[in-house]
């Protein structure tokens, strides 16, 4: 009878530990991974009011000019990650630079031709990747490519970003979330970012 009630504990206890919710996390009471895309996950707060930012014009020197589309995360009214486009002669550049969050780059260097500026790129996830310790690279207050026309022909970090969404982690010390992009624009007249969903935990 005790070998049998043992056996039956061992069961149960083997089960327990192997459960999964199915949200990217385990069965051991911690809050799952956030999953990039996923609209549906009970411990995350989603905001759908923000659905683009337009580029504005700041400033103009010599041949260049510079516009800007700031984006609030968290909705503290502050600009937590800031997309720029520089314009001049036959060039567009699309920059982002990340001043509440960390957001993740790569070590890759794009050099703009013409100029010395050397610019690390920007990462973007497909939807269905988690934010987890494999995401590496996170960095704050760089400037980070992450498009460039020249003569009409697009190089980017990310070629989904201009073709449909793309997703953007970011993580402080406290908080951590994602942010769903794409790029609007009109042959090389970049006129907005698209918002498709800002998650945040």
């Amino acid at each position: 009878m005790k070998k049998s009630v043992l056996l039956s504990l061992l069961v149960l206890f083997a089960f327990s530990c192997s459960s999964d919710d199915g949200d990217g996390g385990g069965g051991d009471g911690t809050a799952p991974f956030i999953i990039m895309g996923n609209t549906t996950q009970s411990t995350v707060s989603y905001n759908t009011d923000i659905t683009s930012i337009d580029f504005e014009m700041t400033t103009q020197s010599g041949d260049s000019t510079f516009f800007e589309a700031n984006l609030d995360v968290d909705a503290n009214n502050s600009t937590d990650i800031r997309f720029q486009v520089v314009t001049w002669t036959d060039n567009v550049v699309l920059s982002v630079r990340s001043t509440g969050y960390a957001i993740t780059a790569s070590q890759d260097q794009f050099e703009l031709i013409g100029s010395d500026v050397s610019l690390e790129s920007l990462v973007l996830f497909p939807a269905g990747t988690e934010i987890n310790n494999s995401l590496t690279g996170f960095t704050t207050a760089t400037e980070l490519f992450l498009g460039h026309f020249l003569n009409g022909q697009l190089t980017t970090s990310s070629q989904s970003v201009w073709n449909g969404v793309a997703y953007l982690p970011f993580t402080s010390a406290t908080r951590t979330g994602w942010v769903g992009l794409n790029v609007v624009a009109n042959g090389t007249d970049i006129q907005s970012m698209g918002i498709n969903t800002i998650a945040l935990r």
